[in-house]
This record gives C-alpha cells, structure tokens and sequence, in this order.
C-alpha cells in the first residue's frame, strides 16, 4: 500500500539487482568500505567506527543497538552498554 502512494507521489525504485547491477569484488572500495564497518562492530571499537563514519549523527550506532536488543544481545561496554 505504502509503495503504491510514494510510486503515485513520483517515487521511483533504484533497487540495484543480478539483473541492473554489476558484481563487485572484495577489493572494491564499496565492498572494502563494508568490511571496515564490520570488523569494528564485530570488535566493538566505537574509535573506529566513528573514523569510519561519514555522516553526521548517531543514527548507525542506535540502529546497532536497537539490532542487538532485539535479539536479546547485551551491547559490549564499546558501544555504551546500554540503550540511548
């Protein structure tokens, strides 16, 4: 339902697929980028990822955290321990 409004008010679908996309190799920046983020979640180093970070705000470190809670996961002590 909610697509049909946002496609009738001129949105427009840019989902990349096998079909519209090119693969990429683990040596891409995207891909290297992606690996980044990732291996400092996993070590829960919020130096890195706040190096890492290319926007303003702190949207990334609560989706994290939200993730995790729902999972029942308690944060390490890097990424605040506890829900803001």
């Amino acid at each position: 339902m909610l697509s049909k409004v946002l496609r009738k008010a001129g949105a427009r679908d840019y989902t990349v697929t096998e079909k519209n996309g090119k693969p990429l190799t683990e040596s891409d920046p995207p891909a290297q980028a992606a690996f980044a983020r990732i291996d400092a979640l996993f070590a829960e180093d919020q130096k890195k990822l706040d190096a890492l970070q290319t926007f303003r705000g702190n949207c990334v470190r609560k989706i994290v955290l939200e993730g995790l809670a729902g999972r029942g996961a308690a944060p390490g002590p890097a990424l605040g321990g506890v829900l803001e």
